[in-house]
């Protein structure tokens, strides 16, 4: 069950709450929808930022933690009950919010390696200033999955670049149709 948080604490539990207050007010937050989720975590969704349509963007508060979603990729960030509790809510959520910021900002986008048939292999996040390199040594850890083709992915879907990965190991820019060849459709 989900519905439109309404900034009750007394309607979700005591971590999610405390994540609530602490970044309300941050303008991505404010740009973005809360719900509830039973049995009483948040979700943030992020669709729209300054002005712009954006992939979307996730925040929860489920499990006990603070999970970030973008660009097919995901960051798990402690909450109450991991080691250090006390500060888990205030590190947490900076780091949440340097993720996201960055990923807005252009400073990381993530890379998706898929299979042949269209399977998921990873993603990491990636400096766009380091691209080739950084595309090349997660293919290294990621060879064993068989990946045959990377999107680029950015927070506006306009700007995605796609990637062949030859059997040769070689990364070649690509099309987004011609990046699929060979591969089920996505």
């Amino acid at each position: 069950m989900t519905e439109p948080y309404n900034g009750n604490p007394a309607n979700v539990d005591a971590w999610s709450a405390a994540v609530f207050a602490r970044l309300q007010a941050w303008p991505v937050a404010m740009g973005g929808a809360w719900t509830r989720w039973s049995p009483g975590y948040l979700v943030l969704t992020v669709k729209e930022f300054d002005g712009r349509s954006v992939d979307p963007i996730f925040l929860d508060t489920g499990n006990d933690e603070l999970t970030v979603t973008f660009g097919y990729w995901e960051c798990h960030l402690d909450g109450p009950d991991h080691p250090g509790a006390q500060d888990n809510l205030a590190s947490s959520s900076a780091e949440a919010i340097r993720l996201i910021e960055d990923w807005l900002a252009g400073r990381i986008c993530t890379a998706v390696y898929y299979s042949a048939d269209d399977k998921w292999c990873g993603t990491v996040t990636i400096d766009p200033d380091q691209i080739p390199q950084q595309l090349a040594g997660s293919l290294e850890w990621l060879s064993k999955s068989g990946p045959t083709r990377i999107e680029l992915r950015t927070p506006e879907r306009a700007h995605w670049r796609f990637f062949r990965i030859q059997h040769d190991g070689a990364i070649t820019e690509t099309t987004c149709e011609q990046s699929k060849v060979g591969a089920g459709s996505a």
